[in-house]
């Protein structure tokens, strides 16, 4: 350990990995909860925040790529609700096989049998956050419900189907990240969404 590293309080261990979770990590019976470890977090040339997650399932890795958009605008969810929300881009992006293996257990987990070959190389989801403030990542943990979105008018049959919401909670000083689910109708599209279709 250097000077510096002694005088900040800086550890060997602050660098090593954390240790994987298991991928599916619910406490309640019939949800499938899914929970990562944040390995990297980096802000890109955009100046966007993006985190690598792991986790272990069926005792392989898995792993996704997470990229939070750096533009948000303050939502108003009306005198009734005084939380101070903000609306911007999520983007769900594949780290390979990994992820592959990720959308496979995830279809698996949510019984859908889609029998997903691979993750979409990235998937974008409009996120409108509940607690935190996204664009802070590295101040406070953010919870942040996810909505995909397809092409299409919503009234559309297709669209409907296509539809999907989660939630994804980012913890950096915990080094954790879960995505969530917001309701089993959704499981389909979610895996749809993830694997491209």
């Amino acid at each position: 350990m250097g000077l510096l590293d002694r005088l900040f309080g800086r550890r060997a261990e602050d660098d090593a990995p954390p240790p994987l979770p298991e991928l599916h990590a619910s406490g309640e019976e019939g949800w499938y909860d899914c929970a990562f470890a944040v390995e990297r977090s980096w802000v890109t040339g955009d100046g966007d925040h993006a985190l690598r997650a792991a986790a272990t399932h069926g005792g392989e890795r898995v792993a996704l790529e997470v990229v939070v958009g750096r533009e948000w605008t303050r939502v108003d969810f009306g005198p009734d609700i005084p939380v101070t929300g903000w609306r911007g881009v999520v983007r769900l992006r594949s780290a390979g096989g990994e992820s592959d293996r990720f959308v496979a257990a995830l279809d698996g987990l949510y019984g859908t049998g889609r029998t997903p070959a691979a993750m979409a190389g990235e998937v974008a989801f409009t996120g409108i956050s509940l607690q935190g403030d996204p664009r802070a990542l590295t101040v406070a943990p953010a919870k942040i419900k996810l909505f995909f979105e397809p092409d299409g008018e919503p009234d559309d049959e297709e669209y409907q189907a296509r539809y999907a919401e989660a939630y994804l909670d980012v913890d950096l000083a915990a080094r954790r990240l879960a995505l969530n689910e917001k309701d089993e109708d959704y499981r389909g599209a979610l895996v749809r969404a993830l694997a491209g279709g």
